[in-house]
């Protein structure tokens, strides 16, 4: 069996009094029960989720698109991004080229269920027409609905 190269990434809005370093342990811990080695930590220090341009995140998705792992694992899902169409987009980005993601806290791990049904809630975030919604992706599994709401924010078409 193929051992699965695993990248992790974290990120912290503000440099004061918050460190990457717990959400980088779990994820480490995760990942030596999973078996995976961990090829690289990708950190966005004083960053918002609200920028899809981050340097880590630029950098992460750079080595996507050269297949330098098979995994990308998060401690939770807003620190991959707080933006529900940047969410899907990312993921349908990643399905494309063969990489897997994984979000710890959330318990959503897409290592064996990356598939059509991302391309479908890529491809209805691209249409105008039509309202994308969290649960229509499949995301409201992983939090509540006011959560769901906050996390989408207020114009998540």
């Amino acid at each position: 069996m193929k051992t699965e190269r695993v990248a992790l990434y974290a990120r912290v809005s503000t440099l004061a009094g918050q460190s990457p370093e717990m959400q980088l342990a779990e994820l480490r811990e995760y990942a030596g029960r999973r078996g995976w080695s961990v090829i690289g930590e990708y950190v966005d220090h004083g960053v918002s989720g609200t920028k899809e341009s981050r340097p880590a995140l630029n950098r992460l998705m750079s080595d996507a698109k050269q297949r330098r792992f098979d995994v990308i694992a998060v401690w939770k899902i807003d620190r991959f991004g707080r933006s529900l169409r940047h969410l899907v987009n990312s993921l349908a980005e990643l399905e494309s080229l063969g990489v897997s993601f994984v979000s710890l806290r959330d318990s959503l791990d897409l290592v064996r269920r990356l598939g059509g049904s991302w391309r479908s809630c890529s491809e209805q975030s691209q249409s105008s027409s039509a309202a994308l919604s969290p649960s229509a992706c499949g995301l409201a599994f992983a939090m509540p609905a006011t959560k769901v709401a906050r996390w989408a924010g207020p114009d998540w078409r």
